[in-house]
This record gives C-alpha cells, sequence and structure tokens, in this order.
C-alpha cells in the first residue's frame, strides 16, 4: 500500500514563496543603503534648476576646480556653477556679467584667473581691476576682456607674449594690450590674442606673431 502524506508532510509552497518575498523585501532596504553608502555625495545626484537668469552650468573633469561648484569631484552630468548669475557671456573658465565684471575658476598655474594670485580655485573669483567689460576671450592659460572705451585686456600666462604688454612675464592681473584702441571684438586661441577693430583691420598678438 503507498503510504498517505500528511497534511503537515506535504510542501507547502505558498508558504515558501512568502518567505521568499518576505525575505527580498527584507532585502530591499539593505541593498538601498549599500548603494548610497557608495553613490556620489547627494549634491552630485539632483542638480537642481537654476533660480535665476544667467546661471551657468558644467560637467567632465574637475580635478583643478574648473566644474566651478566648490568641489575637485569630476562629474558626467551638468550642475551649476557657484554663486554665479546674470551672466551674458561665456569662455572657458569665464563669465561675463551684465554690470560688466569678469569672473574665472579652475586652474591658476600662470595667473590666468586674473585675482592676483597663484591658487586654484573652486567656485568663481572676480578678475581684479577689471570693470566695464562688454565682451571676454579665453587663450590656452590666458583670459582677455575687452572694455566698453574700445581697449583690450589680458591676464594670465605671457611666455609667448599672448597677453600682448611687449614682455614675456606673467601676470595674475589685468594688463592693457598696447597699441590698440577702437576694438568691437576679441578672441583668443592657444598661445595667441586677436582684435577686430572698427576699421575692419584684425590684429594678432602672441605664439607666430612677427
Amino acid at each position: 500500500m503507498k503510504p498517505r502524506l500528511r497534511e503537515t508532510d506535504r510542501p507547502r509552497r505558498g508558504r515558501s514563496v512568502l518567505m521568499t518575498l518576505a525575505a527580498a523585501v527584507t532585502l530591499v532596504p539593505l541593498l538601498s543603503a549599500a548603494v548610497a553608502a557608495h553613490s556620489p555625495p547627494t549634491e552630485l545626484r539632483a542638480p537642481q534648476p537654476p533660480a535665476a537668469t544667467g546661471t551657468v552650468w558644467s560637467w567632465g573633469a574637475n580635478s583643478s576646480g574648473e566644474l566651478g561648484y566648490g568641489t575637485r569631484i569630476d562629474s558626467s552630468r551638468p550642475f551649476t556653477v557657484a554663486d554665479l548669475d546674470d551672466v551674458s557671456a561665456l569662455a572657458a573658465g569665464y563669465a561675463l556679467r551684465r554690470d560688466g565684471t569678469v569672473w574665472a575658476w579652475g586652474s591658476n598655474w600662470a595667473g590666468q584667473l586674473g585675482d592676483g594670485t597663484t591658487l586654484d580655485r573652486t567656485s568663481p573669483v572676480r578678475v581684479s581691476g577689471l570693470d566695464d567689460a562688454i565682451a571676454i576671450a579665453a587663450g590656452g592659460s590666458a583670459g582677455y576682456a575687452l572694455r566698453r572705451d574700445g581697449t583690450v585686456w589680458a591676464w594670465g600666462s605671457n611666455r609667448n607674449g599672448e597677453l600682448g604688454d611687449a614682455t614675456t612675464t606673467d601676470r595674475t592681473s589685468p594688463v592693457q594690450v598696447r597699441g590698440l584702441s577702437a576694438v568691437t571684438a576679441v578672441a583668443g586661441g592657444g598661445a595667441a590674442g586677436y582684435a577686430l577693430r572698427r576699421d575692419g583691420t584684425v590684429w594678432a598678438w602672441g605664439l607666430g606673431v612677427r
């Protein structure tokens, strides 16, 4: 005679499934806690929408603070540059505000932030002694600004004469580019600077200029 299974001997599939689900539910908060422990800081996970117009957003490598949000943590997503709004123009590492001031952040080995030092900055600092600017440009390690009076000012690396002040001395604050007036546009590239004058002529200085 085939032995009969008692009720208590029968496999209880429903109970096994429920126990498995209960175990999974128990694991969820543990896994969430483990993921959170290895996640980036909160401010890097949830970028907030800009609170004002004219904000600047950045992303990428950040070893020298070139993203401008107060840390040296790289980011693959955009975040707002700290304490900077009402911006009307941008160049790499520089921002022009509507009040005519120029702000800079990131690497500063040659004084290219224009704040009178060679200290890297992880958040924006004002380029010293410069106001009434209407346009900006960035060279390799130099900054340029066009002022409302038509003059051009430069700061940073000057090893190839890219500041246009007739020297090869690096400058940690802006100096006027010599011999230029009535300028309407300015540009920088590599180790050279360029300016367009009202008469339609283009002027250049720095590496490769003879």
